[in-house]
């Protein structure tokens, strides 16, 4: 019996200390969210005649920040040939260096990598999916608190499957919210 309180007291104590780092931690990571800058983006552009979209979150401190991204482009409607695009769903998460910190005008680069999803690809009802890097390069103009407005060129390369193309290429005008 004396072990057994002992053993408790001592489960106890250990549980206590845990839960402590825990919430200590929780707090480091709030913190460390209060100083960063979030930015919202939503994507809309057009490439080999089909229709883009998409929508991107970035946390910044300073001029370095982390980027996840999700878009789509559908097929061009082509039925067969050189012609054909195949319709594709990127995610894809990238660091992101922007050359000015603290100017209402912002040129950013980025790489990261990108996973794809291809269907409609051809005769076959196959779908694939393929990974590989992804490099952008745009500029935003905050025109109001907040708001801004920009380009952007996005290109993720293919790294996993021959029989697919290897680079595609998005270019975008975006609508950004930074809060």
């Amino acid at each position: 019996m004396k072990h057994l309180k002992k053993l408790t007291t001592l489960t106890l104590a250990i549980a206590s200390t845990m839960a402590n780092s825990q919430e200590k931690m929780i707090e480091k990571v709030a913190d460390k969210l209060d100083e960063t800058v979030g930015i919202t983006k939503l994507y809309t552009g057009f490439s080999n005649t089909t229709f883009n979209f998409g929508a991107s979150h970035e946390r910044r401190e300073g001029s370095i920040g982390a980027e996840a991204i999700i878009m789509s482009s559908g097929d061009n409607g082509e039925s067969d040939g050189y012609g054909k695009k195949d319709a594709q769903l990127l995610a894809g998460a990238s660091f992101i260096h922007h050359l000015r910190d603290d100017s209402p005008a912002d040129v950013f680069l980025g790489t990261g990598l990108t996973v794809m999803h291809h269907s409609d690809l051809g005769d076959t009802d196959d779908d694939k999916t393929t990974f590989g890097p992804l490099f952008q390069i745009g500029a935003d103009y905050e025109f109001i608190p907040r708001w801004s407005l920009g380009l952007e060129y996005l290109t993720a390369l293919n790294w996993s499957n021959d029989d697919l193309a290897g680079e595609n290429s998005y270019g975008f005008v975006t609508l950004g919210y930074q809060y």
